[in-house]
């Protein structure tokens, strides 16, 4: 059992220095304060960056400059791993200034350090499994750049070598050899020892001082590029790159948008202005956010009363994963305490829980009024914009002379619940530089590494979860985000309008690192207007109901023996469902007459649903197949409602024209899942991979959010779009991904979720 480091008197010293803080304006305490420390601050050295893992523990880096010990610590501080600079390994001394960790906490990176008359790495990428060296691998980069790896989502290390391959090695040594094994090696263009960084889909490639940032597949599939416009733009787990884009305006002001890239799918999802009219944003960063939007952090000129001043500050901005600004916030260029921050240095991280911490480089006023000393500001923005912390660390302990104070830490990181900052004062009279671990509650592992490596936003304590299985995504409309607009762009043309939206259930099911899902490139097929034999390809020759989407295959011919999870939504195309809702929206159209031929062809459903079941569990042999049904869209409850704009033609539901779509629409349901369990029953042993995903369920996450409510979860009439008309919204598409997600947990665990039950309550997204 660990024990715990808490004794009496540190105890009552962090009381006491919880109760020194900025009494007035122009003020400061005569005393050091420092925020609530997980252990007690050690000596560090430098600045070169910190690297943290899963486990809460943190890796100080060797500095060439000392040299000094590479050293790790555990996250209740203790030493577990040392390794020292006077080693000598490959001719170089063991100084690893650029290490990074996997998810087992084994280290990888180069040595460096003075070799006669000149610096440089040494010739291979070192892994050390506490202190033992496990191997040794070439790398041809010795330079003064030496490689940056990264850990992919499989476990495997990446990097690029110094004949620009992009190369991806095993973790652990090849039976009968002394090194890993080689898995991937793809020839690049002049990209020698290059940056990399790893997604849940594969690698993305930064050619240092670049702005070009190339995508592969971890099995090497190129998946194109995109000029992020500066160099090092920041990658999601999900492959999204997001960038920045400034435009001059008139009177002065110079305005910034950000755009979302899917490397997947290799389109730009949105493009959103993010500041005001009037504005002038000197520079804009992003840090993206595990709900698939991103904090953007702005330097700009504060505005008063509409005018532009000198004055700059930092906005900090929260994009949606649809690109909507959620909320935005200016943080004063002088606090109530009297702190000034500089908005030009700060350190932005965001964990997997969804929180933002900011490290800010400040000055604190001293007593005597001289120029202040340096201090650090943190604060944590929950995913709402509530500041949930915000501590200053500062000190005046030489008698207010303003040549005391703690810098700030450009090289920050944070793992569970600790942020590590590392700061050292200005004058003789103090100790130099340390390592402070900040206690700072559910922040997660920083994202998005924490992502690719499946570590659970607040559950540390199991971070090793199974690999991402392939998933893909077939059906009709429901799925494939009609009415969630932006579309891909090749789903969206003049001969291809099968609609495939960014944020279509599987798309949000899958950036989900607890649902396990790996949607690649080539893995989403649900198309807008789908029946069933466009799963399957059984139709008549002269069939040209296709329409647009005539170049489509079918569907199931994208799944294979390797495929692991198969979602759909099928069959209300082939009774006319939706002809049969917005037939019965209108008082002056034919409702009785659209559900006779509605019920007409639900009496044929059964054969095409029992055919379109078997051919996908053929094609996939190992998948688990989950057929959800059709939202509750209406409901019997209530009078008759208005369900699109006013106009000569008036779209209003009559109670009894509701009551009658409702029955079609539960009679669908009930066929869907009639004809799950027939085809379960016919082969028992090889069919049990087939599982209804009930939407109208108790618990379900659509109740209450029909097209009459006041939250609908379901567009009603669009009379300018009609395809989008009585499909999912956002929100619907969310509530189906969480619906996949309970079924998935409710499969794997035989009957149970993660917490043990099944609760159809817990819908967090909702």
């Amino acid at each position: 059992m660990r024990k715990k480091r808490t004794p009496i008197m540190l105890a009552l010293a962090g009381l006491i220095a919880s109760m020194l803080t900025f009494v007035s304006s122009g003020t400061a305490s005569a005393a050091e304060y420092i925020p609530q420390l997980r252990w007690n601050a050690v000596d560090s050295h430098a600045y070169s960056t910190t690297v943290t893992d899963p486990a809460g523990g943190v890796t100080v880096p060797c500095d060439s400059a000392g040299p000094n010990n590479l050293k790790s610590y555990d996250a209740s501080g203790q030493i577990v791993r040392e390794l020292s600079s006077s080693q000598t390994i490959d001719g170089r001394p063991n100084c690893i200034q650029r290490p990074v960790v996997d998810k087992n906490g084994v280290l990888y990176g180069q040595s460096y350090g003075w070799n006669g008359s000149n610096s440089a790495h040494g010739t291979n990428l070192l892994a050390y499994e506490g202190n033992g060296l496990k191997w040794k691998y070439p790398t041809g980069c010795t330079d003064a750049d030496g490689v940056d790896p990264s850990i992919g989502a499989n476990g495997n290390i990446y990097f690029v070598n110094g004949s620009s391959q992009l190369v991806g090695i095993t973790p652990e040594v090849e039976p009968g050899t002394v090194q890993p094994k080689k898995v991937l090696s793809v020839n690049l263009t002049s990209s020698r020892c290059s940056r990399t960084i790893a997604f849940n889909g594969g690698i993305a490639v930064f050619k240092d001082g670049s702005t070009i940032a190339n995508f592969y597949t971890y099995a090497g599939t190129s998946l194109g590029s995109k000029d992020g416009k500066s160099a090092n733009m920041p990658v999601s787990a999900t492959g999204r790159l997001f960038y920045p884009t400034y435009t001059s305006e008139s009177g002065g002001g110079r305005s910034v948008s950000i755009s979302a890239y899917n490397a997947l799918n290799q389109q730009v999802v949105w493009t959103r202005k993010v500041s005001v009219p009037g504005a002038y944003v000197s520079d804009a960063s992003m840090r993206p956010a595990p709900d698939g939007g991103t904090f953007v952090i702005m330097r700009e000129n504060e505005m008063v009363n509409g005018a532009l001043t000198s004055t700059q500050v930092n906005t900090v901005v929260k994009l949606s994963a649809t690109g909507e600004k959620v909320w935005s916030k200016t943080l004063p260029s002088k606090d109530a305490y009297g702190v000034t921050y500089n908005p030009s240095n700060y350190r932005a991280l965001v964990g997997t829980s969804g929180k933002l911490v900011l490290e800010l480089s400040a000055q604190a006023p001293v007593s005597n009024g001289g120029w202040g000393v340096n201090a650090v500001t943190i604060k944590v923005f929950d995913g709402g914009g509530t500041v949930v912390y915000d501590k200053h660390m500062h000190g005046d302990l030489s008698g207010g002379n303003g040549d005391y104070g703690f810098t700030y830490d450009a090289n920050a990181v944070i793992s569970a619940g600790t942020l590590y900052v590392r700061s050292h004062c200005d004058s003789n009279s103090c100790d130099g530089v340390k390592l402070y671990p900040i206690a700072i509650p559910n922040v997660g592992l920083d994202y998005p590494r924490g992502a690719v490596f499946n570590v659970d936003e607040l559950e540390q304590s199991d971070p090793v979860r199974p690999l991402p299985v392939p998933y893909v995504a077939l059906g009709d409309s429901y799925s494939s985000g009609e009415g969630v607009e932006p579309f891909a762009a090749s789903s969206n043309t003049s001969t291809n309008k099968c609609h495939r939206s960014d944020l279509a259930y599987a798309q949000l099911a899958a950036r989900n690192p607890g649902n396990g899902l790996r949607l690649d490139q080539g893995g989403f097929w649900a198309c807008s207007g789908a029946r069933t034999k466009h799963i399957t390809g059984v139709w008549e020759a002269e069939d040209t109901s296709d329409g647009v989407n005539l170049d489509e295959d079918p569907q199931a011919d994208h799944l294979n023996e390797n495929t692991g999870v198969v979602s759909i939504t099928i069959g209300g195309n082939d009774i006319g469902f939706g002809y049969m809702v917005e037939s019965c929206a209108y008082p002056t159209r034919d409702c009785d007459g659209a559900i006779d031929l509605a019920n007409t062809n639900m009496s044929f459903l059964e054969v095409l649903l029992q055919q379109t079941y078997i051919e996908i569990l053929n094609k996939a042999p190992h998948a688990k197949v989950y057929v959800a049904g059709y939202p509750p869209i209406l409901t019997a409850d209530g009078g008759g409602c208005a369900v699109g704009e006013a106009g000569s033609d008036y779209p209003f539901f009559t109670e009894g024209r509701k009551q009658k779509a409702v029955e079609v629409l539960n009679a669908l349901n009930a066929k869907i899942l009639e004809n799950v369990d027939t085809v379960k029953s016919v082969n028992a042993d090889f069919f049990d991979r087939l599982h209804f995903v009930d939407a109208t369920a108790e618990g379900s996450p659509f109740i209450g959010h029909d097209v009459c409510s006041d939250d609908p979860f379901v567009n009603g009439l669009i009379l300018d779009n009609q395809l989008a008309s009585f499909h999912p919204n956002a929100k619907g598409q969310a509530a189906y991904a969480e619906l996949l997600a309970r079924k998935i947990r409710e499969v794997d665990l035989g009957g149970q979720d993660n917490d043990g039950e099944v609760d159809p309550d817990d819908c967090p997204i909702c």
